[in-house]
């Protein structure tokens, strides 16, 4: 569907109901036409919804009358007056009875305006732009500045796909805008914004009223039905601009009230449509038909006489309507005949407990008075009674009490809801930056803001108690909290502090278990918190009679179940009707139109009852003790669902089973389920809602009904099988009314079909069976029709395709037989007598006793009989027919009679030649004189004479494949005739294979649960007699559940006697509840049963256990005192076990059914994960069930994939999942797992096949070609020309690309320096073609490139298609002389250093870090930071320096009289401690003569004398060094006033001394102490610049750095920084020279480090200048890359990598070796991850060469993040440049391998 195609039907306002093509159903109004999208509200909800107009199959226009969203609901019409149209004006004349009648214009006309003509059809949707725009102009210039901040989040959250209400940058802008709105209250219409545009509409009108949004607040309410409508318009009229909603709705309200003062009050505050209110009000009036201008009513002069006829004193009018505002009598009549069905949710706000009153708060927030009489819940009336905590959520009417006001009635609670209601609005949000549980104080980051707070702020004990519970961490948590200033009495300082914080995160019941047993909290606090109400004695209260109020108004109407009215019928509106017509007729053959409905106007059922689960209930039954279905009831479940329809409880299910049982009853049901869906059969799409009728009219017999809606489904039914069920159904339909051309002409249509559609479900036997079946429908007709020919090679179709798959179908033989037999009897009719004779011949030596085909070969056989024999022949084909998908034992389980069937008899019998030679394909063909020798051979030779000597494995192939031949030689040998295969004798074998199968589960140590499930297989079938094999199989089934596992081989060996070992029930259970899972499931061997549960009674200690747990299954505790009452409990447990697993594989089975619905799956997952909780499966079942839970969320998650690569990606991995999970259940079977999960994954695979093969067929590749730029440049007659290819987003890959190029006269290709392979979907891959050219293109200034690309995709999973596409690309030539060269401003990088930070363009990335530190500086009261430091570390080369320098200047302006910035230079130029001070001193002084001279005299006149050379001659060069700083110190205190004039040291080079201290030149203790000193003694502050061996040095003198409080590591850029330093520098006229592809590379390549990335982008600039080339792309940044770096190696140098390389934790000879052994791993990394992105840590030599230290070095390297370790498992380098530079150093790197490696 597309956008035009819907434009043409479907209007904005329109209510629409859309089907999808994953059969989903949507139905709401359409408030918008995106380009791509449709845009509509949900009905029965406020969520908005977008849908992709190619997701669009069709849809259904319905129109609603006596909408809520009409606004002149109920208002007069014309009065009876007669009107006649003419240029828009209307003359009327008024008769008795209303009737039409037009006469001449004449003076007794009178003129009439139509009133809904005044106003019109206004749009009630909303424009958020819009509305944004309006509030925004309020705002001055600061706060647009905040307003655009706060945008730039929620925009960004909308670029990374964040933009949801929950999401944290959307939580994020709200509480920004909530921070300013208590200043600023237009902030709240854009919170309001928010909410609405997620449909939250009931915090949206809160919000746009407290920003003074009054109109959208009116709008909003009007649309969703709230209340207070005419107060809200009220104010929208006095505050906001003029609304055309609400002048019309106030006129509406006066005209309806006859209340001309409501119209004064609007007439006075209108000015643009003040025109409109009059001519509205006068229009049916006397006073109208004298305006003085009858050509134009809405001219100034008729306004000017309309506005003059009557008044009202402003006064007036104000008292007027504060009275209306306070009272309720002038409610208009609409609003009174609706009060009666709106129910309203609200709070209880009071209570009082004497008086017995209170006070409800409504979602308007207003609140509304109540009495105890009027709440109709005992249970509320319980809670308002007795306990303290009255707040509870509640529903309520609203009526006249005795007072006359307006209370509320019917007061119920809300859903059982029992809650706690905690009524706190939180305005911000955040996460803890830091706490101390010693001090109950900390503080909370929000946004850019910190607020402290104290611990008995936190309101949330769950919170609490986390905190409480890891002492040693800070939680990583987001709170919610509301924040207030705070003035401290001491310092009289104003902070942020915050209160009522509480969590976000949802505790499990574990969790709380743990803080309540560590005592943190009390279970008490934790029920409070949570509103749990614990179950309690009830006190005793009075009840009180529940007392209705009198109505609003008088009006009284029968509540009806609501519909909504829509166009007959309800089909595809897009399509043309006629091609769903014959559905309409079929229905009405048996409908009759004259009949009354009884599904019309049910009454809506208001009891608050609920009926579905009962219903359910009696319409499946349940089980009883011996697993019978009993209690079925569908006369009951019929009355019961009718209930539910009428109480709209869950009525798509009510609705759907109800026609469930109508197809059950048949008979006259089938017409009342065609009424059910004519009223409720737009709940459903309209392929579930043919298909429904289908089955109806199918049950009900009319074949003329039927053929018709199945001619008109067939073309309209867009799912596949459905087509092809339809077909087969409509074929049979014909075949049994004898119309022979049509059943063929549909026969054949369906084979054709099948052979379109069932490419993938081909290798299943149903499949092919089901083709069988119609190819020998076919052949049968032609043969009744005597059309020999092709009768005969129709049947010889069937016999080739039998052939075909001979090996694979389980009825090979029987259907081979059947149409052998018919084609012999063909050929001999037809004439060709010698060929049915030899083929009669060799179908007799298989079946010596079919009389018809002996009477072939001898002669005898009567032509004539042909038609009675083909009547038995069709006997016996319609019999298969109905068999044909029944199994061939249906009595043997399913597990078993799939290993029947799979029974490979060769493999076995290979050495055995009395079956050997009767084996075909694995089959045996033997008759059954045959089998009954073969198996008596096989017992006698092989079992018996080699009892001993047999394994338990081979014992189980030999009995397996005995039941085989039993089964194959009946069925050969009475194909014909019809008798049955011995049963009973596949039975013994088959069971006697499931005991010794256990028995090779035991031996392997097999899951437990699948040894147990085999030993009930074959204690099922065991017949009496195998008396050995039973008693062994129950001794070993036993002793599983009190047996170690390991230890059950021991068991099985001694197993020698054939006596019952009852000694087992004396030993201590494993699980008793599987022992009683067990006792179920031998249900079938009820005396087995009996005996076990007799022992386990006599042994009192098991019988108290299993009592616990059947009471267990229950819930009950019933003491059992005989065996009898065990007996029962017993019974009863069983019901509930079946029960239990009925539901569990219902919903499997739905979950597979509907796993195209994410939300379907998740409800199912839902169900399932409930089932599970209550632990009555075994161990292997939970597990399977778990692994099947996984799964299909797997799916789920994949149908809410946005990209295709997304989507594809998880449906292989769930084609995946489903293999391994049956490849599971295989090797450890149970009953659950293999009946209700195994037989049903390969219908999921199928259907996820399918999927799978629609999105590659939607997905192929949209590629385009054109050039990367306008022109090029010639050198040399060679010109060089970037070609780019791109694939469109949301598309498959385009792979094998290949690609051709041929230049236009003149032009000759001659190679391209860089190829590529595939196009991701989204991505632009480009070419770098090299052409030479002639003179004459040269001249000439221009040429064309053909290009053309072939690629590969799939349009299936197995199928791969390859395409191409072509562009003629014309190039134009430029002069190289206009060449504009770019300044490469690259080349002011200082090798070895870094970046010259005197080019701020190079200097990128880093403002935010800077003016982070910088506002560190100065307290929000202004005070300077001293006695403390600030710590730059990194890696050598990150930019520290550039970060010093840039920081420097910003404090100086930031700040110019506060600090005196010293620079200290590099420590490293100090030979030891006595250089560092003085140094220290002699900058000092060099700083104040150079940049704060006149301070400097200042202190030199108070005395102050700079001694750094005194301290080169004393040996006492601390304590002097101190005086010094005493000295400075007081003497600047001195002569500063406030917070001025503090020394500010910017130290670089900071780790020589972390050096020194490790090489023991200099005390570490001693020089870190005297450190702590200089920092906080002597009110300086200091910026250090350090290395990476910051964290190890800190984590050695913790205290000592304590006074180093702000800590900042530089790192590499972000990708944003990345950019701005790779862009701009060198832009031309504000021309990016990069596409984002190269950007991306150099990013992706360098991590960011913007040393690397200044080195790596001055090559580039250089090759475009070299090159004449005005844009770098992803080829050329690669060939740059290629020939500076891998040919000449002159890019990047050895030392370019030391930072990453050498570790300057280590110092010396230990450094030395500390790097080396880094070199060696990084390489050794590097080497093993060519071919694969990582590699295994357990397969790198590096460990076993060098032990313990080698974990040192890995350990430290993915501290450092130059390593990344995935799992603990794999690793890989970081940074790809340094893995590229570690391979060239080894001779390992070349153009391939590089390109092998980024591909």
């Amino acid at each position: 569907m597309t956008r035009d195609e819907l434009l043409e039907d479907v209007q904005v306002g329109d209510i629409l109901k859309i089907y999808t093509e994953s059969e989903e159903t949507f139905e709401g109004k359409v408030i918008d036409f995106g380009e791509t999208s449709i845009k509509i509200t949900f009905l029965n909800s406020n969520k908005v919804k977008r849908i992709m107009y190619k997701r669009i199959t069709e849809y259904d226009i319905e129109y609603i009358e006596n909408s809520p969203l009409t606004i002149n609901n109920g208002i007069s019409e014309n009065m009876g007056y007669v009107e006649h149209i003419e240029k828009g004006v209307k003359k009327v004349k008024k008769t008795e009875e209303g009737e039409d009648s037009v006469k001449t214009t004449d003076s007794k006309n009178i003129l009439q305006f139509d009133r809904k003509e005044i106003f019109g059809d206004l749009d009630m949707s909303f424009d958020f732009e819009s509305i944004g725009k309006e509030w925004v102009s309020k705002l001055d210039s600061k706060q647009k500045s905040e307003y655009n901040r706060i945008m730039d989040i929620l925009n960004y959250a909308k670029k990374v796909n964040e933009y949801k209400l929950d999401g944290d940058r959307v939580k994020r802008a709200i509480a920004e805008y909530k921070k300013f709105a208590s200043d600023v209250k237009y902030m709240n219409v854009f919170i309001a914004l928010i909410y609405h545009e997620f449909n939250d509409v009931c915090t949206a009108v809160e919000y746009y009223h407290k920003g003074g949004a009054y109109d959208i607040e009116f709008q909003l309410s009007l649309v969703y039905g709230y209340g207070d409508l005419f107060k809200k318009a009220i104010l929208a009229i006095e505050h906001n601009k003029e609304n055309e909603l609400v002048v019309k709705w106030l006129c509406e309200y006066a005209l309806q009230n006859n209340d001309f003062a409501v119209l004064s009050y609007v007439i006075n505050h209108c000015d643009v449509y003040l025109g409109k209110a009059l001519l509205f009000w006068y229009i049916d009036k006397p006073e109208f038909q004298m305006v003085p201008d009858k050509n134009n009513f809405f001219s100034d002069k008729n306004i000017i006489y309309l506005k003059k006829i009557n008044s009202v004193t402003k006064d007036d009018n104000n008292i007027h309507i504060k009275t209306i505002l306070s009272s309720t009598k002038n409610l208009s009549v609409d609003a009174l005949r609706e009060e009666k069905d709106t129910i309203y949710k609200g709070i209880i706000s009071f209570y009082n407990k004497n008086t017995r009153n209170g006070m409800i708060k409504n979602l308007d927030g207003e609140t509304i008075y109540f009495y105890i009489k009027q709440i109709k819940d005992l249970n509320l009336q319980r809670i308002l009674a007795t306990e303290l905590n009255y707040k509870r959520k509640v529903t309520y009417t609203r009526g006249i009490n005795y007072r006359g006001e307006i209370a509320a009635d019917s007061i119920e609670l809300d859903e059982v809801e029992e809650s706690v209601i905690d009524e706190t609005e939180y305005e911000c949000e955040g996460f803890f930056d830091s706490y101390n549980l010693y001090k109950e104080r900390g503080r909370i980051c929000s946004g850019n803001e910190i607020f402290n707070f104290v611990f008995s702020a936190i309101k949330d004990p769950l919170l609490y108690a986390d905190i409480m519970s890891r002492p040693y961490s800070v939680l990583d948590l987001t709170v919610k909290f509301n924040a207030k200033d705070y003035k401290s009495k001491k310092t009289k300082k104003t902070s942020k502090i915050a209160y009522d914080i509480c969590g976000i995160k949802e505790y499990s019941e574990n969790e709380i278990k743990d803080f309540i047993s560590q005592k943190y909290i009390t279970r008490t606090e934790v029920n409070k918190w949570l509103g749990i109400v614990p179950e309690k004695k009830l006190d005793y209260f009075q009840v009180v009679d529940y007392e209705p109020l009198s109505a609003i108004g008088s009006v009284v109407r029968d509540e009806i179940v609501p519909k909504r009215i829509v166009t007959r019928p309800t089909l595809n509106a897009a399509r043309d009707n006629k091609s769903r017509s014959g559905e309409k007729k079929a229905v009405s053959l048996l409908l009759d139109s004259k009949t009354l409905n009884p599904f019309a106007d049910l009454k809506r059922d208001v009891s608050g009852k609920k009926y579905f689960q009962d219903a359910h209930r009696y319409m499946v039954g349940r089980r009883n003790s011996s697993g019978e279905i009993i209690g079925v009831d569908l006369e009951k479940a019929e009355e019961l669902f009718i209930q539910a329809i009428k109480a709209m409880e869950q009525t798509n299910s009510s609705v759907a089973n109800l026609v469930n049982i109508y197809i059950k009853q048949g008979g006259d049901y089938i017409v009342k389920g065609l009424q059910l869906l004519e009223e409720y059969g737009y709940l459903f799409p309209a392929e579930k809602l043919t298909n429904l009728r289908i089955q109806l009219i199918d049950k009900s017999g009319n074949i003329d009904a039927l053929e018709q809606i199945l001619l008109s489904a067939i073309p309209n039914c867009a799912k596949k099988n459905t087509v092809r069920q339809y077909m087969v159904k409509l074929a049979g339909i014909y075949y049994k009314q004898q119309k022979w051309d049509e059943a063929i002409e549909w026969s054949k249509k369906s084979l054709e079909y099948m052979e379109y559609i069932d490419k993938n479900k081909s290798e299943l036997s149903q499949y092919r069976l089901l083709r069988i079946n119609i190819m020998a429908k076919v052949a049968g007709v032609y043969f009744k029709q005597q059309k020999w020919n092709e009768a005969i090679k129709w049947f010889e179709k069937i016999l080739s395709y039998l052939e075909k798959y001979k090996y694979e179908l389980v009825q090979y033989q029987l259907l081979r037989n059947i149409n052998l037999r018919s084609l012999i009897i063909a050929k001999y009719t037809s004439g060709d007598k010698k060929v049915a004779i030899v083929q009669a011949e060799q179908f007799l030596k298989n079946i010596p006793d079919d009389s018809v085909i002996r009477s072939i070969v001898e002669g005898t056989f009567e032509t004539n009989k042909t038609k009675t024999i083909l009547e038995d022949i069709e006997d016996i084909e319609l019999q298969y027919e109905d068999d044909l998908f029944d199994m061939t034992n249906s009595e043997i389980s399913l597990y078993l009679n799939d290993k029947l069937q799979k029974v490979d008899l060769t493999s076995t019998f290979s050495k055995i030649a009395i079956v050997y030679d009767k084996l075909q394909g694995g089959r045996y063909i033997g008759n059954a004189d045959d089998s009954n020798k073969a198996v008596k051979y096989i017992n006698v030779n092989l079992l018996r004479k080699n009892k001993r000597g047999i394994s338990a494995e081979v014992r189980s192939a030999i009995f397996i494949g005995i039941a085989r031949i039993i089964s194959d030689s009946r069925e050969n040998s009475n194909s014909v005739n019809g008798d049955k295969v011995a049963i009973d004798e596949v039975k013994q074998y088959v069971a006697r294979y499931a005991r010794y199968s256990a028995d090779v589960l035991v031996e392997k140590y097999a899951t437990v649960d699948s040894i147990r499930f085999l030993y009930i297989q074959s204690l099922r079938y065991l017949r009496a007699g195998d008396d050995g094999n039973i008693i062994a199989a129950i001794n070993m089934l036993i002793a599983s559940f009190f047996v170690d596992s390991t230890k059950l081989p021991d068991e099985l060996h001694d197993m020698g006697n054939s006596v019952y070992k009852d000694e087992y029930y004396r030993m201590n259970c494993v699980s008793t509840k599987d022992l009683l899972i067990a006792t179920f499931m031998l249900q079938e061997r009820q005396d087995y049963v009996t005996s076990i549960l007799k022992k386990i009674y006599n042994e009192t200690s098991l019988r108290l256990k299993v009592i616990n747990s059947l009471n267990q299954m229950l819930g009950s505790d019933k003491n059992i005192v005989e065996y009898y009452d065990f007996d029962a409990i017993w019974k009863k447990a069983k019901g509930v076990y079946y029960s239990n697993i009925e539901q569990l594989g219902k919903e499997v089975v739905d979950s597979i059914n509907e796993y195209h619905m994410a939300e379907s799956i998740r409800i199912h997952i839902q169900r399932i994960e409930e089932i599970l909780n209550t632990h009555l499966l075994w161990n292997q079942d939970e597990l399977v069930i778990e692994n099947y839970l996984k799964l299909v969320s797997l799916i789920g998650d994949t149908l809410e994939k946005y990209t295709v690569e997304e989507k594809i990606e998880g449906y292989r991995v769930a084609e995946s999942e489903i293999a391994k999970l049956k490849d599971d259940i295989e090797t450890s079977p149970t009953e659950f797992s293999y009946d209700y999960v195994y037989s049903k994954l390969d219908d999921l695979r199928f259907s996820i096949r399918e999927r799978y093969d629609d999105l590659y067929q939607s997905s192929r590749p949209e590629c385009s070609i054109f050039l990367s730029n306008n022109s090029v440049y010639v050198n040399d007659k060679i010109a060089e020309i970037a070609i780019t290819f791109r694939n469109s987003e949301d598309k498959q890959d385009a792979d094998a690309v290949e690609i051709t190029l041929e230049g236009s006269a003149g032009a000759t290709f001659l190679r391209c320096d860089k190829k590529f392979t595939s196009i991701r979907s989204g991505e632009e891959q480009d070419y770098l073609a090299t052409f030479s050219l002639d003179k004459k293109v040269i001249s000439e200034g221009q040429f064309e490139i053909a290009v053309s690309m072939q690629y590969r995709y799939r349009d299936s999973v197995e199928n791969i298609n390859k395409t191409s596409i072509s562009e003629i690309l014309p190039v134009t030539i430029t002069d190289k002389e206009n060449y504009v060269r770019i300044d490469n401003k690259y080349d002011r990088i200082i090798r070895g250093s870094g970046v010259d930070v005197k080019t701020p363009e190079l200097f990128k990335g880093r403002n935010e870090l800077i003016d982070s530190i910088c506002t560190s500086m100065s307290s929000s009261d202004g005070i300077m930071t001293k006695n403390r430091g600030i710590i730059l570390w990194g890696q050598r080369r990150v930019g520290k320096n550039s970060v010093k320098d840039y920081l420097k200047e910003k404090i100086r302006s930031e700040y110019p009289d506060a600090y005196i910035i010293i620079e200290l230079g590099s420590i490293g130029k100090c030979r030891n401690l006595r250089d560092v001070l003085i140094t220290i001193i002699n900058k000092t002084e060099d700083a104040l003569i150079q940049d704060y001279e006149e301070l400097y005299e200042k202190l030199i006149e108070n005395g102050m004398v700079f001694s750094g050379n005194a301290l080169e001659n004393t040996d006492s060069y601390m304590p002097e060094f101190s005086r010094f700083m005493d000295r400075l110190s007081g003497k600047l205190k001195r002569i500063s006033k406030g917070e001025k004039n503090i020394p500010l040291f910017f130290i670089d080079e900071f780790s020589y001394l972390y050096e020194w201290i490790e090489k023991g030149e200099i005390d570490g203790k001693q020089f870190m102490r005297f450190w702590k000193s200089f920092i906080q003694d002597y009110g300086i502050c200091s910026i250090i610049i350090a290395q990476d061996n910051i964290p190890v040095w800190k984590s050695r003198y913790e205290n000592e750095f304590a006074c180093m409080n702000h800590d900042n590591e530089i790192t590499y850029l972000d990708y944003e920084g990345a950019k701005e330093l790779i862009c701009e520098p060198c832009q031309i006229e504000d021309k990016i020279l990069y596409t984002p592809e190269a950007v991306k590379l150099i990013y992706d390549w360098t991590k960011g480090s913007a040393y690397l990335i200044v080195i790596f982008c001055k090559h580039v600039i250089d090759y475009l200048n070299d090159n004449y080339t005005e844009k770098a792309t992803k080829t050329i940044v690669q060939l740059v890359f290629e020939k500076e770096f891998i040919e000449k190696k002159e890019m990047f140098r050895s030392d370019d990598f030391e930072p990453q390389i050498q570790d300057v934790a280590n110092v010396g000879q230990e450094g030395d070796l500390v790097n080396t052994l880094n070199e060696e791993l990084l390489k050794e990394i590097a080497s093993a991850t060519i071919t694969s992105p990582q590699a295994r840590i357990d397969e790198l030599h590096f460990f076993t060469k060098h032990g313990d230290q080698a974990k040192k070095i890995f350990v430290r390297l993915k501290e450092r993040k130059i390593i990344e370790v995935e799992r603990d498992t794999y690793v890989s380098i970081s940074m790809p440049l340094l893995k590229f530079y570690l391979l060239r150093e080894q001779s390992l790197l070349d153009k391939e391998i590089l390109n092998k490696m980024i591909r």
